[in-house]
């Protein structure tokens, strides 16, 4: 029974053993866009919208999109992720995919890891993305903008629940923090249903 509750215990903790729960509290408070504290926590990530009606990584327009923390090599800032999304046509979860996070610096005047390379394994295609994180609060959501043409999406972190997710996320897809010109209004494509993605 011992046993069993440590490898609970460890499944539950985060993977970067270097950071205390403490430190790990500190730097969240001080970077809201910091992927390696992100990604390297067994969470797991509802996609709730996005800008683009159509992502091929991610079943064209299906619902129910998530990303299920397997595993994290710290040493590489690395993590192993499984993709979810239930096709269309059959409303069945479809699980032959996954993805391997790579946490990397794209703003060099930041200390924190801002940008993230989702390297995509599934059975049709396999590709790269770089993402920028623009925010998260590292508790009930975050937001992503893509490198190659600013395609935007919105996660929910361990819940279903729209209502409970920090505004910043909404505003920062929006555009808020570093669009200037144009009217800031973005799309939503809804890919989290309620009904369906129970």
């Amino acid at each position: 029974m011992l046993a069993l509750a440590c490898v609970v215990a460890a499944l539950l903790t985060s993977c970067d053993a270097r950071l205390s729960r403490e430190k790990r509290k500190e730097l969240e408070a001080k970077s809201h866009n910091n992927t390696w504290l992100l990604f390297s926590e067994r969470h797991t990530y509802h996609l709730l919208y996005r800008s683009n009606e159509n992502d091929s990584f991610y079943g064209g327009n299906a619902p129910c999109v998530h990303i299920a923390f397997q595993r994290c090599y710290s040493g590489g800032l690395v993590t192993w992720n499984q993709l979810f999304f239930k096709r269309v046509e059959k409303y069945d979860l479809y699980t032959e995919k996954y993805i391997w996070a790579h946490m990397e610096k794209f703003r060099t005047s930041f200390a924190a890891y801002d940008k993230v390379t989702f390297e995509y394994h599934l059975p049709e295609i396999s590709g790269e993305e770089d993402f920028l994180l623009l925010f998260t609060d590292y508790r009930t959501c975050f937001t992503l903008g893509r490198l190659a043409d600013k395609v935007r999406q919105v996660w929910m972190i361990d819940t279903k629940n729209e209502t409970g997710i920090h505004a910043t996320c909404h505003s920062a897809y929006e555009g808020v923090f570093e669009d200037k010109g144009g009217s800031g209004v973005k799309t939503r494509y809804y890919i989290y249903n309620e009904t369906i993605c129970k």
